[in-house]
């Protein structure tokens, strides 16, 4: 069971620079729900997989948590970095002629 736990708090590590970030931009709210969903699921899995498993299921069950919180932080940080990259996109693009000659964008 001790080896399941290290698994999960290894997992939580890796993915430990996600939340500030989601913090960072301002959604703190998706933030909280990040959290709040991945602990819901867990404690309905955590009671089923002690009846099935014993005590390797509670660590079964703390490896299956912290990697659905992984994987949510890991998309919620992916769209949040897409849609800022998308809104602070120049809208024109000035090729190397007009960047030499700006007169040619007058015509």
């Amino acid at each position: 069971m001790t080896v399941w736990y290290l698994f999960a708090n290894g997992i939580a590590i890796t993915a430990l620079p996600l939340s500030p970030m989601i913090l960072a931009m301002g959604r703190a709210h998706l933030s909280f729900w990040i959290q709040f969903l991945p602990t819901l699921v867990y404690f309905p899995m955590l009671c089923w997989m002690i009846t099935v498993w014993r005590l390797e299921g509670a660590g079964y069950a703390y490896v299956a948590y912290h990697g659905l919180r992984v994987v949510l932080q890991y998309f919620v940080v992916r769209n949040l970095l897409n849609f800022i990259s998308r809104r602070t996109r120049p809208s024109v693009i000035l090729d190397a002629q007009t960047e030499e000659n700006p007169s040619s964008l007058a015509e």
